[in-house]
C-alpha cells in the first residue's frame, strides 16, 4: 500500500535541469583565497538563505541541519537570495581598483629610479687551419660543443675557418684545449680583428673621405687666391677650391666648390657659413649623387654582395679563381665583366656605373659620424636627439635611395621644427655626413633659410 503523505507536509519541487547545471558550476568554483598581509577581497557576493520575518534561523542550527541532511537533497534556487554589502564595507571593485592603482604606482616609482636597456656582450673568435676530416658544420660542431665553451653561433667557412659567438670571453689557454681535441698543433684560435690582415700597403693606400660643399653669391671679381687666403684665417682645412662654371653658357658662375678631407672644417662650413669681406655667404652641400649598385668581393659582379652571392670566388683583377691579393697581373688588370683595362670594382667600369634596377639591388649608405661609446645602456642615453636623427637618416637612405636628397630636406626641415636641431646632411659617395648643432647657434640667421619641401 503507498504511503500517503503527511498532513501538513510540504512536497519539494523537483529541481529543473538549469537549476541543477547553474548549482554545479556554483559548487565547481574555488574558495577566495585571501591574502595573510592583506585583507581578503571575495569576488563572489555573500549568500543567505531567504527568511521570513517570523522566522529567524541561527548559524549554529543552520550547520547542524545541514550536517543531518542528506547529500542528495539540493535547495532550490527559489530559495537564495543575495545579499548587498553594507555602505560600511567596501565593494569588491572599489578594492580591487585601489589595490591595483597602488601596484601601479610602485611600478612607475621602481622604473623611474632603474630604467635600463641590458645589451648582452658577445665575444667573438676566429678558427683557421681546420683539418680536412672535420671542415664540415657539422663534425667541427662536434668536436667543438666538447670543450664546454658558451658557443651563441657558430659558421664553419669553406676555407677552413670558422666565427665563434661566444657568451663569455674563452679561456687564455683555449688554443691548447683546441688543440688537443683536434689533434692537430697548426689548428689557431684567436680573438676576431677585422683590420688584422690589412697589409701596410692596403693601409697607405687607403682613400681618405672627401667632402664637397658649395660657397654660394661669391662675387666674381673675387679671385681664388682671395678665397683661399681667407679660408685659411678662418681656420678652414680644404684641399681644392674652385669656382663653378655653367654648363649651358660656359661662363663661371658665383658659386665656389670646395673640397675638404676634414670632418670638422666641413662642419663648420655648413653650419656657419664663410665670412668674406664683412659678409656671411651661406655654404649648401654639394648635389646629392645617384645611387650605385652593390658589389659582389666575391664574383666581381654588381647587383648583390657577398652575404648574397651563391658563386665561386673570382678575381677582380683578372678573372681567375685565385685570390686577388697573390694576382700576378695586379699592374695589368683585365675587368672579367667588361674586359676592360682595369679591375672590376673600378668606378670607370661600365657594369659598376649602371643604375640599380631595383632598390633591393642599390648599395647601402651609411652615417659617417663616429657614434660615441656608451657607457651605461640608460634610456636617456639612447633616446639622445642626436643619435635618432643619425638612425632616421640612413634608415630611409637606404629604403628609399632614389630619395635622398628629398629626404634630407625633410628630416632638415623637421628636425630644426620639432627638435630644436639645425641639422645639415651631406651625402658623399657611398656616406652620410651630418652637421648638428642646437637651433640658437646661429641666432635664428640659418633657420630662416629653409624653404618649403616641394615634391621632386
Amino acid at each position: 500500500m503507498p504511503s500517503s503523505p503527511k498532513p501538513g507536509g510540504r512536497k519539494k519541487p523537483p529541481a529543473s535541469s538549469k537549476t541543477a547545471k547553474i548549482l554545479k558550476i556554483i559548487k565547481a568554483t574555488p574558495p577566495a583565497i585571501s591574502s595573510p598581509k592583506s585583507p581578503s577581497v571575495s569576488t563572489e557576493a555573500p549568500v543567505r538563505r531567504a527568511s521570513t520575518p517570523n522566522s529567524t534561523v541561527s548559524g549554529a542550527s543552520t550547520r547542524s541541519r545541514s550536517s543531518k541532511a542528506p547529500s542528495n537533497k539540493i535547495p532550490s534556487l527559489l530559495s537564495l537570495e543575495v545579499a548587498r554589502p553594507s555602505a560600511s564595507s567596501p565593494t569588491p571593485s572599489r578594492a580591487l581598483s585601489s589595490r591595483r592603482s597602488s601596484l601601479c604606482s610602485n611600478a612607475s616609482s621602481s622604473s623611474s629610479i632603474n630604467c635600463t636597456i641590458l645589451t648582452p656582450k658577445i665575444y667573438r673568435y676566429v678558427i683557421r687551419n681546420i683539418p680536412d676530416n672535420i671542415k664540415s658544420q657539422r663534425e667541427f660542431f662536434k668536436i667543438l660543443v666538447t670543450s664546454n665553451l658558451p658557443i651563441v653561433n657558430l659558421k664553419v667557412n669553406y676555407n677552413k675557418t670558422a666565427l665563434v659567438e661566444c657568451k663569455t670571453a674563452a679561456p687564455p689557454n683555449f688554443q691548447t684545449t683546441l688543440r688537443n681535441l683536434v689533434g692537430t698543433p697548426t689548428i689557431s684560435f684567436a680573438p676576431l680583428n677585422r683590420h688584422a690582415h690589412r697589409s701596410a700597403a692596403t693601409e697607405n693606400n687607403k682613400s681618405k673621405v672627401s667632402y664637397s660643399c658649395v660657397i654660394k653669391s661669391v662675387d666674381q671679381e673675387y679671385t681664388l687666391e682671395e678665397i683661399e687666403l681667407i679660408l685659411r684665417e678662418q681656420g678652414i682645412n680644404f684641399h681644392k677650391c674652385w669656382r663653378i662654371i655653367s654648363r649651358a653658357t660656359g661662363k663661371p658662375t658665383s658659386l665656389l666648390r670646395v673640397i675638404t678631407h676634414s670632418k670638422t672644417s666641413m662642419d663648420h662650413l655648413l653650419l656657419k657659413g664663410v665670412r668674406i669681406y664683412g659678409r656671411i655667404h651661406t655654404v649648401e652641400p654639394s648635389k646629392v649623387p645617384q645611387p650605385i649598385q652593390k658589389y659582389c668581393t666575391t664574383c666581381t659582379k654588381s647587383g648583390h654582395d657577398r652575404t648574397e652571392c651563391t658563386d665561386k670566388p673570382t678575381c677582380a683583377t683578372c678573372g681567375n679563381t685565385h685570390k686577388n691579393t697573390i694576382c700576378p697581373n695586379l699592374k695589368n688588370p683585365t675587368c672579367p665583366n667588361c674586359k676592360g683595362n682595369h679591375p672590376a670594382w673600378d668606378m670607370k667600369c661600365p657594369k659598376r656605373s649602371e643604375p640599380p634596377k631595383a632598390p633591393e639591388n642599390t648599395a647601402p649608405i651609411r652615417v659617417l659620424n663616429e657614434i660615441e661609446p656608451i657607457d651605461d645602456n640608460s634610456y636617456e642615453h639612447f633616446s639622445r636627439v642626436d643619435s635618432m636623427i643619425k638612425f632616421i637618416t640612413q634608415t630611409l637612405s637606404n629604403v628609399f635611395p632614389d630619395k635622398r636628397l628629398l629626404i634630407a630636406k625633410v628630416i632638415e626641415r623637421a628636425s630644426a621644427d620639432f627638435l630644436n636641431r639645425t641639422t645639415v646632411i651631406n651625402y658623399t659617395g657611398g656616406r652620410i655626413s651630418i652637421a648638428m648643432a642646437p637651433i640658437n647657434y646661429f641666432g635664428g640667421e640659418r633657420s630662416s633659410q629653409f624653404n618649403p619641401v616641394e615634391n621632386t
